[in-house]
């Protein structure tokens, strides 16, 4: 941690923790007075962690044992022991079963949750993001109109708890919940930002330190220290994403496509967003700073001061706003709700009425932007691609639905989209209005191209704040705007892309500039790893993954050998991009293969007699097949040729179909066709086995536009909608959990 007093940077470093659960043993609160820059650098030398404890940075808050205040005592630092004891402070703070009135314990926020989604199933439910070390709960309620489809809506999140002993901001999340869950339907605000975001409420990052009334998790770590993104091993972190809570906190942001995180603490007000690791602004500033002010000035707070948390707060690495914008390109921030970690039950409406209007205009305005599908040109499927707008850290769209969202001032921008086996796509002069957002569809092209696709973790030692540190620009295809990891950096990349082994080199390290430096290069199936020793490359490099016991490979971990400076610009190797060598074959069946569903397509590929793998990519799932056919699952197939000698990966073949020739009349299997696709408007829907169920079209922006029962087990329908806007419509299918949604391209009709 870092603060700054008369200008001065106070460096922290971390204490150790031994404890399992809970405070050690005579632990206590102590508050320091520190009036000058001479005892700003003493603090500091303390090698204690502490916080802020006012809101001029007067004074700093931190937890010692008794040894510790002996050091305090000889710095002759003036202080006051504000809490003797934290294991009896806390003894018996949630035994009172109205604990204390007003406070939800962690069994009552369990309940309420599970309340909510059992009376509102229509609009809540629960999802289970893991255990926590204690095996307590890491639990989300998402609440949205159609809360079991993942619909083309902004998304949007709110957590609490990430510090146990910051007991506010779960209390907030909760009630949140249970005011949209009631509101829905009367309040036409609610109503309508339930009918048009996904809202996500994750109630405790860690619910061990609730129960303990702990910062800390079970393991004496601070989680909100834990994270990957220029991850440096303070709050007694001992590598990225080392924690249980951390991990299940990542896995839920990564599977999801939240435009805005807030991640709610106690101890101060103020509202804190990116860097908190550097004083240096993000490339975003401008629209963070903006949806920042949105937030403070729609709050009840009299003056809630918002800015970067390097410089409004103190310095941090791994933190989860952090790691929220860099590594995803989202706003991340942290709302510090109250100036005690603990207020009096008195004041919880207090606060929780200062923030709820804030945070309905934030779910308002998180949709407010860019947005639009990314799809496939010949299919019309989603595509998992990277949007890059102007100079700005990159988002990416949803792989399953293909919608993105980007935050945006109003103003004119150029939109890139890039998507590994795609041709990239610029669209200029796109326009962001005052209120709403700027709708860009994209049909990608396919081309062989394959490059890293995201950054999930990163530590340059000691930060070198004289280089930017740009992450984005190891990805994509080469360009010359290097990522710099750093004197003994490393970074870890999501390729995207499954890498097999093959003949020769599998893929390639590509260095910005002339200078050649040192790097060592693992690789891994898992973003924890383990990861393995691939090899050593000087600038520019190939590497073969048959030397390893690794038959294929997603992700890459690339460290500087550590020679030249540590500080200034360009220090470490200069990564410019990782390109996959070993691609698939693009295999185009053409327009008179009929391929609809339940149908079979002769899969012959240069290879008759061979038997194939087929996996849609989506799954882990596979189906054996011989070549006079492959049944029908996906527009998009990876096929693995096999031979007497293994598998080779120089027959790996992706198989790209063209629009369906007709619409079968076999069998009784349970699916959903729409023909032609795309299409100017007009087209035919064939539904079978959803006999009893409801089927609706859904506009761009989620608005129903015509919906219908089903009636029999084989039903068809013709559908004409000539006014829907241009680009992508959606037919939603469901009868009881089970559910289909479909995505239609609409192009002009002839003429047009």
């Amino acid at each position: 941690m870092v603060k700054r007093v008369s200008g001065i940077l106070l460096l922290v470093l971390l204490f150790s923790h031994s404890w399992a659960q809970g405070w050690r043993k005579g632990e206590m609160e102590v508050r320091v007075q520190v009036g000058s820059a001479a005892e700003a650098r003493i603090l500091s030398d303390l090698g204690f962690d502490f916080e802020p404890a006012s809101s001029d940075g007067s004074s700093a808050r931190m937890y010692l044992v008794p040894e510790q205040l002996k050091k305090l005592q000889e710095s002759r630092l003036h202080y006051q022991v504000t809490i003797p004891d934290m294991n009896a402070r806390f003894q018996h703070f949630w035994d009172n079963p109205i604990v204390p009135p007003g406070y939800y314990s962690y069994d009552q926020i369990i309940a309420i949750a599970d309340s909510l989604a059992a009376s509102f199933p229509s609009i809540c439910k629960k999802i289970s993001w893991g255990t926590s070390m204690g095996g307590r709960q890491l639990a989300a309620l998402k609440i949205s109109d159609n809360v079991d489809t993942d619909e083309p809506e902004a998304e949007i999140m709110f957590d609490g708890g990430i510090h146990g002993d910051e007991i506010g901001g779960s209390q907030n999340v909760i009630m949140f919940a249970r005011d949209l869950c009631l509101g829905y339907g009367t309040d036409p605000t609610i109503t309508d930002l339930v009918n048009n975001r996904e809202i996500w409420l994750y109630l405790m990052v860690n619910p061990d330190g609730r129960v303990a009334m702990s910062r800390y998790n079970n393991n004496g770590v601070d989680c909100n220290r834990d994270n990957g993104y220029m991850w440096n091993g303070e709050g007694n972190s001992y590598s990225a994403f080392s924690q249980v809570e951390t991990k299940a906190l990542r896995n839920g942001i990564l599977g999801n496509q939240f435009v805005v995180y807030t991640n709610f603490h106690s101890g101060s007000e103020i509202l804190s967003y990116p860097w908190s690791y550097r004083s240096d602004s993000p490339r975003d500033l401008l629209h963070i700073n903006n949806l920042a002010s949105v937030y403070a000035g729609a709050s009840g707070y009299t003056n809630l001061q918002y800015g970067q948390g390097y410089n409004v707060m103190y310095a941090i690495n791994g933190s989860t706003k952090d790691f929220q914008y860099g590594s995803l390109g989202n706003v991340g921030w942290s709302i510090e709700i109250s100036l005690d970690k603990q207020p009096p039950s008195s004041q919880i409406s207090y606060y929780y009425n200062a923030n709820k209007p804030a945070m309905l205009a934030i779910i308002n305005q998180c949709g407010w932007g860019v947005s639009g599908m990314v799809t496939d040109s010949l299919t019309g499927q989603p595509v998992r691609a990277s949007v890059w707008v102007n100079n700005y850290f990159p988002v990416y769209s949803d792989p399953v639905v293909g919608d993105y969202h980007k935050y945006l001032v109003p103003g004119t921008y150029t939109v890139k989209i890039v998507a590994n086996g795609y041709q990239s796509k610029t669209i200029s002069n796109v326009v962001v209005p005052a209120q709403g957002a700027a709708i860009v569809n994209v049909q990608l092209k396919p081309a062989e191209n394959h490059f890293a696709f995201k950054v999930t973790s990163c530590q340059i030692p000691g930060n070198n704040f004289g280089d930017e540190g740009y992450t984005p620009g190891a990805l994509g295809q080469p360009d010359n705007v290097p990522y710099s990891l750093g004197k003994s950096g490393w970074v870890v990349l999501d390729m995207g892309d499954t890498i097999y082994d093959g003949p020769g080199a599998d893929f390639k390290v590509i260095q910005a500039g002339t200078t050649n430096k040192a790097y060592t290069v693992s690789g891994g199936n898992n973003i924890d790893g383990p990861y393995t020793l691939i090899g050593q490359g000087t600038g520019t490099a190939g590497f073969d993954i048959s030397s390893t016991p690794l038959s294929k490979l997603r992700y890459i971990h690339i460290k500087d050998n550590g020679a030249g400076p540590a500080y200034g610009v360009g220090a470490g190797f200069n990564l410019d991009a990782v390109e996959m060598l070993t691609l698939p074959i693009v295999v185009n069946l053409g327009k008179d293969t009929t391929l609809c569903p339940w149908n079979t397509v002769l899969l012959d590929a240069g290879n008759p007699g061979m038997s194939y793998l087929w996996s849609t990519g989506a799954t882990t799932r596979t189906i054996m097949v011989d070549s006079t056919g492959i049944g029908y699952g996906s527009r998009n197939f990876w096929v693995k040729v096999s031979t007497s000698s293994g598998f080779s990966v120089r027959d790996t073949i992706k198989i790209s179909f063209e629009v369906c020739g007709g619409i079968p009349d076999s069998g009784d299997q349970p699916g959903v066709t729409v023909f032609p696709n795309p299409s100017d408007g007009h087209f035919m829907v064939d539904i079978r086995g959803f006999d009893g169920g409801r089927w609706q079209l859904n506009d761009v922006t989620g608005k129903i536009r015509l919906q219908s029962g089903i009636t029999g087990a084989h039903y068809r329908t013709g559908i004409n909608v000539p006014e829907l806007p241009r680009g992508t419509c959606f037919l939603k299918v469901q009868k009881g959990n089970r559910v289909i949604v479909k995505t239609i391209i609409l192009t002009p009709a002839a003429g047009k």
